[in-house]
């Protein structure tokens, strides 16, 4: 029984640090290095009860160190981080909305875009008032999701006193680059003209988005526009889809130019224009909002490399931003909403966005 313990432990935690090869197993591999501590408590509870079982304590030991490796990673870097964002956001830790409100949410909001109707949910304060509003758009490879993703995230800034505003886009294949950035720009059209009847400060409005979402976050946030944002938050988000093509992570779980060629219509050696014009990166040497980039630096959909070079030009052009890059966190980490990556990504963006919004 200790020994058949031992060894589903190790299965849970050795994806932690091997890259998983197929989606069957993503998920472990996201939530590994984010139940670090859990995990580490399990491996010793076990380890402690099968002290004389020579076959399953070195399992445990296993266990132990695979849980240990992100844990570790993540609080010797911590200082780093917390470096990077002083330099660029000057916020003390206290910075940002700490009261704990009651909220209402209303589900199912229809607002118009070409083609067809698409529906938003906003979560916020249930006290009367005009409120900053945080846009949020979810990830999904621009083909899946839905705006009830993220809805714990989405409660948690309401009751921070922010009106969060989940909205929709149409997906590939069947709709492709550019209906999904337009789709973003018609439901922040729809806010600002409703902005009183959803409590919302309409010259306080922000962008917020997941891997796909992010990226649709940092687009409609670069181009020029009658809804200006105040700030734009994005997570683990493509920001070069040309070099995303050319260099994919290996191993490759969810067949990144597969996605692409769905979202763009092909590969760029026949549409380099368009792969150029879906990209964050093309736009970042002009004005730019603030930007907030949180990136796992074990991302196998999204590589790191495209945050820092984003992250780069942005500040090289004069613009505001700062990336926080967990070490050991995967794609989606913050799916895990109290895991460590995510409690920490989360106090951060409640402390950017609070500055961005004052």
């Amino acid at each position: 029984m200790l020994l058949a313990a031992a060894a589903l432990l190790l299965f849970l935690t050795c994806w932690s640090v091997i890259p998983a090869p197929i989606m069957l197993v993503f998920p472990l591999a996201v939530g590994g290095p984010e139940l670090s501590p859990w995990l580490i408590g399990a491996a010793v509870i076990v380890g402690a009860l099968a002290r004389k079982n020579r076959a399953a304590l070195p399992v445990c030991g296993i266990s132990l160190l695979c849980s240990a490796v992100p844990l570790a990673a993540l609080l010797a870097t911590r200082q780093t981080r917390s470096e990077a964002f002083r330099q660029t956001v000057n916020a003390p830790e206290t910075a940002r909305l700490t009261s704990t409100r009651s909220i209402q949410i209303r589900p199912n909001i229809p607002y118009a875009v070409r083609g067809g109707t698409l529906h938003m949910i906003i979560y916020g304060p249930a006290e009367a008032g005009q409120y900053p509003a945080v846009v949020m758009i979810y990830g999904g490879a621009w083909r899946s999701g839905s705006p009830g993703d993220s809805a714990e995230f989405a409660r948690h800034m309401a009751s921070r006193g922010y009106v969060v505003c989940a909205i929709d886009y149409r997906h590939a294949p069947e709709f492709q680059f550019p209906v999904q950035l337009e789709d973003v720009q018609e439901g922040l059209v729809f806010l600002r003209r409703h902005a009183a009847e959803y409590q919302i400060d309409g010259t306080r409005l922000a962008l917020l988005g997941r891997s796909s979402g992010g990226h649709l976050a940092l687009l409609a946030a670069y181009q020029p526009s009658l809804v200006p944002v105040r700030a734009v938050v994005a997570y683990y988000a493509p920001s070069n889809l040309i070099k995303g093509y050319e260099d994919v992570p290996v191993p490759d779980p969810i067949g990144v130019r597969g996605v692409l060629e769905s979202f763009v219509g092909g590969p760029p050696a026949h549409l380099r224009e368009r792969y150029e014009q879906a990209s964050p990166f093309t736009y970042a040497a002009g004005p730019a909002p603030p930007t907030l980039l949180i990136q796992g630096g074990r991302d196998h959909i999204v590589k790191p490399t495209f945050a820092r070079e984003l992250d780069s030009k942005l500040r090289s052009s004069g613009n505001r931003a700062v990336l926080l890059e967990l070490p050991w966190s995967e794609h989606a980490f913050d799916a895990i909403f109290t895991g460590t990556g995510n409690r920490e990504a989360l106090d951060y963006t409640e402390r950017f966005l609070s500055w961005a919004m004052k």
